[in-house]
Parts: C-alpha cells; structure tokens; sequence
C-alpha cells in the first residue's frame, strides 16, 4: 500500500476548487467501510477544509493520477478554439455552449480560448450572441451571472458558412491563422460536427482541402475533429464513413462522442470493481448468475422522427450507449489507466460477445413499438402519431435481448439489455444478480433469503446499491431484503458536472479514454448488423404492441421469464428513485 499525504497548505482556493468539481475518474470507494474511502481527486471534505490524507493508493499502476499535486495542475488545457459546426442546432445550443460555459465559469478553460459558431443561419455576430445567452441562461448546470456570461460571450463569434463553399472553408483557414498571429501561440484546433451524419463527409474534404486538418504546423500540433452519433446506419455505412475520415484525420485526432461514457455512475464502475478488493472476485461466472443493463424513458421522440425513423431504438441506444456500458461492466482489469490499454480491454470484450445469427433472433430479440396510453396522469399519443412518422411505420421504439461473452470470466453468465420509450420511468440501471446456492442454516425459514444484487444507478439519481439479506427486528428469526447505497447527491456537495463538460475537457487535453475507438464502433455494428439481417427474414411486426406508460411488451416479459428471471430495474429502490 503506497500512501500519498497532500496537506492542506499545500492547495491554494482556486485548485481547491478545481479538485472538488472537476478531476475526473474521482472516487474510488468501499461503500461497506466508509472510513476505507480511497480518493483519486475528489473532494468530499467542504472547499477548505482538507483532511490530513488525500489519497491512499493501492492500485497505483491503474490509478496513477493521484500521485502529485502537479498531475492535477495539468487539468487545465492549452490555448484553444473550437470551430462548431453546426452552431445554430439544438445540440449546439442546449448542450454545448452551455457546457463551455459552465467550464469557463468554474476557471478551466485556458486565457487564450475562443468558440467560432459556425452555420448557414445568415447572423451577425451580435444576434447569435443574444440567442446564445438565452440559452445559456435556460441550460447552464449551475445557473448563470452577468459577470460570468458576458465574459463568455466576448469568447464567441458566429461565422456564416455553406459546407459546400470553398471559399468559406478558406476564409475560415485565414480566421484561425491569424488568430494564431494575434496571440502569437500555437494553439489546440477542434472542430466538432454538430451536424446532421448526411453532411460529415462534405466537411471532411473542406477540411482536408483548406489543410485544416493539419492543424499548427509550426509545432506539429494535430487538429482535432469530434464526431456525434450516430456513427453509420449499419455495418457498412460505419466503414464506410470510417474510410472516409481516416482519409483526413488519423485515429489519435478523432474523438467519437458517445455522452453516456461520461456518465458519473459509469466512471465509477471501474473504479468500483478494480479498487476494491472485496468485489473484483466475485465479479465472475463462478458467482453472478446475470446481468441486466437497462435504459427505459418515459418520453417519446420529442420532434425528432425523421431521424428516429431511420434508427430505431436498436441503433439509436443498443449499438452506442449499451453496448459501451456492457464492455466497462464485464472487461477485464486493464494494465494501466490510459485511453489506449482501456479502449483495447472494450475492444477485447466486444470481440467475445456472441454475435446472434439471424435464425437466432426470434428466441433472443424482442422489439416493440408504444400505442397511444398515459404517463403520469396526461394522456400522450402513439409513436405513429408523432410528427414526421410514417402512420404504418415498424419502426421500434422498444428492444429487450439477451447475449452472451464467451470467454473464462463470464461463459455462462446470460446478459439481457433493455432500452425504450414511452415507459412507465427514466431509469437507467445495470443490475448483477448473485447466485443464490442456498444456506442450510435458513432451510427451516418461510422466507427464504433472495438472491444479492449489485446495482449501479445512471438515471435518475446517480448511485450505487447493494441488496443484501438481514435479519428483521423482533424474537424470531425472519430474514428481509435491505439496500445500502451510495448516492452522489447526498454524499456530495458540488453538482455533478455535465456529461459534456467533462467530454469537452477531455478533447481539449487530448485524453481519449472516454471516446469510442473505431474498433469499438465496427465491433459494435457487427453485433447489431445481424439482428437487422433477422428482422429482414421475420414477418411485418404487429405494431404498436405496448402501451405508452407501461413497461413495454409483455413478449420483454416472457424472453426472461423463460430463463426463471424477471426484469429488476423497477423493482428497486436505490437513492429513493420511488420517493420523488
């Protein structure tokens, strides 16, 4: 055990409070012994008021960052500007901008830094200004201050430009070479896509074009691009896009968005299962019976059917976000913490999940699509009803499947994947169930004890339970499931920062650990490719088959059931998820 003491003399305010909002990859935890807490870079203590150990590091090959107080002085990035394409989007301006707000903010962007919009949208600099701040205002994680937003604002400028002009792509070349100039310093160029898929290879040829990808030449300082899902429609689509930007840009300068990646609770299952020693072996065939990795919404497809007409619930949630949480939950234990040995354990961990057959999909894939019903007490109508959606579409807005990972750790160990809309809740949970090989000692009870379960809780409420059986107070002997939890909301002071926060950051210092390698991507397809080749060789599916509000089609039900389980997500209660 190699212990690392930071005393409190050693911090000024402001790193302080860089600490406590913002190293990433923060707590390492035994939830079971809280004076155990081992900490990579998150304060738990209130700003100022440091305990007389910061960290104590066991696994300091796979946390490294919590050595030296001059590792966390790197968090902040070098001069940058990131070009928005797209600037005028929803995305833009519902996520991005606030994010970088909210960075700036909290003092963690570089003094050198700026954002130039870029869009059709006919603008000047000052309209986008103005509507950029009503946004800000509305979406900022924290709320904004005049002070703190006229700051930011001053840092962006709108540029109109056509994708397909030339000469746009030339003058906005010229903007960035002379800001270079003024601040007389190479700075980090990001451009990021916040464009529909249907304009990412017209971009990627003005930006090879106009040599924009090469970023400061001076200093050989890469440009970076970041790229939103969707990646592809289908296998083919995704290499083919791939073919096209590894024409342009080399893999260490692409950052492929997935924001679930950044999730607080999804960080923390690494930590989770590679620091504490209590854990890890049991994490494994010989112990878990399954796994369920859920994500149910109680919306429907808010104004986006034309795009949620060409994807589905399989592409849009099970392909990206799922499948990505499935290779944290069940990789093995990398060597090091980087981006390049994490992104390969993924990679590895893909490679062993099964890849269904299409005769297999009937016995192993459920789809299905929500009918008109109520969430709450409001009335809400059918998918075929929303705007922009074919009346007789077969679309699904609802998949449930079982896989399987073939290798040493977890043959064996069925894993299910659930992901719809228009269901009774938001909740998104991955649920490891125990085997439960029975106690001798409890034989003679009515009751017998349930089976363990491990939780980790992505929405609503971030946290971590653990359903344990004990004793009921009274003279006889009665056993009864009990939860401990750890719930960030009430274990922490500072807001958790915004998955686009931290992602945002990540680009600019050039750390791709929570970026999708494309290995992970094609792997991902392939897995999903052949259950669009199964449904091809099904019959028309009878839509709709759920009601909205419900919990999706009783068809979900039955492909667990027949394995003796059931779906456990609304089941449980971790961080009070029922009480709000």
């Amino acid at each position: 055990m190699l212990s690392t003491t930071l005393k409190k003399s050693s911090f000024s305010p402001d790193l302080d409070k860089l600490i406590t909002i913002v190293y990433k990859y923060s707590v390492i935890f035994h939830p079971l012994s809280p004076g155990r807490n081992k900490l990579l870079g998150k304060s738990i203590w209130p700003p100022g008021n440091f305990p007389g150990s910061f960290c104590n590091v066991h696994h300091l090959p796979l946390f490294p960052r919590c050595v030296s107080i001059r590792t966390m002085e790197k968090i902040k990035p070098a001069p940058s500007v990131i070009t928005i394409f797209g600037a005028t989007g929803n995305l833009s301006y519902n996520r991005l901008l606030p994010s970088l707000y909210q960075l700036d903010k909290t003092g963690l962007l570089p003094e050198k830094f700026a954002i130039i919009g870029a869009a059709r949208s006919k603008l000047s600099n000052q309209e986008y200004r103005d509507t950029l701040a009503q946004f800000v205002e509305k979406n900022s994680r924290s709320g904004s201050d005049k002070s703190s937003l006229e700051k930011f604002i001053r840092k962006v400028a709108f540029y109109c430009l056509d994708y397909n002009k030339a000469e746009d792509f030339r003058q906005l070349r010229k903007k960035l070479d002379n800001l270079e100039k003024e601040w007389q310093v190479c700075f980090e160029r990001v451009f990021y896509l916040a464009t529909p898929p249907s304009s990412f290879p017209i971009i990627f040829e003005q930006l090879k074009k106009h040599r924009l990808n090469i970023g400061c030449r001076k200093h050989g300082k890469l440009s970076k691009i970041v790229i939103e899902k969707p990646f592809g429609r289908d296998l083919a689509t995704a290499k083919d896009l791939n073919r096209k930007l590894d024409q342009v840009f080399s893999e260490n300068q692409i950052y492929r968005i997935d924001h679930y990646l950044a999730k607080e609770t999804v960080q923390n299952i690494l930590a989770f299962r590679f620091a504490n020693e209590i854990f890890e072996p049991i994490l494994n065939n010989e112990f878990v019976d399954h796994i369920q990795i859920v994500m149910t919404e109680d919306t429907g497809i808010e104004k986006r059917g034309a795009y949620y007409e060409e994807a589905g619930a399989l592409r849009d949630i099970i392909q990206n976000h799922l499948l990505q949480v499935l290779a944290i939950t069940t990789m093995n234990e990398p060597k090091k913490f980087d981006a390049e040995t994490i992104r390969k354990e993924k990679v590895k961990l893909l490679e062993k999940v099964h890849t269904l057959q299409p005769n297999e999909v009937r016995k192993c894939v459920v789809r299905g699509q929500y009918g008109p019903g109520k969430i709450g007490s409001e009335k809400v109508g059918g998918y075929r009803r929303e705007e922009k959606v074919d009346p007789a579409s077969t679309t699904e807005t609802f998949v449930a499947l079982k896989l399987a990972v073939n290798n040493s750790s977890w043959k064996g160990v069925p894993i299910y994947l659930l992901a719809g809309k228009r269901l009774a809740k938001e909740l998104t949970t991955i649920t490891i169930q125990f085997k439960e090989v029975g106690h001798s000692l409890f034989e003679h009870l009515e009751k017998k004890p349930e089976p363990n379960l491990l939780t980790f809780q992505i929405e609503p409420d971030e946290g971590i339970g653990i359903r344990l059986a004990a004793k009921k107070p009274g003279l006889k002997l009665e056993v009864a499931d009990v939860d401990m939890e750890f719930c960030y909301a009430s274990s922490f002071r500072e807001p958790l920062p915004a998955a686009y926060e931290r992602l945002l950051l990540d680009v600019m210092l050039g750390d791709q650990m929570l970026f999708p390698h494309v290995a992970e991507v094609i792997r991902s397809w392939e897995i999903v490719d052949n259950i669009l080749k199964g449904w091809e060789k099904l019959p028309k599916p009878k839509f709709p088959n759920y009601t909205a509000g419900s919990w999706g089609p009783k068809e979900a039900d039955e492909l667990i059931a027949c394995d003796g389980r059931s779906w456990l997500a609304h089941q449980l209660s971790v961080c009070q998820i029922h009480s709000r």
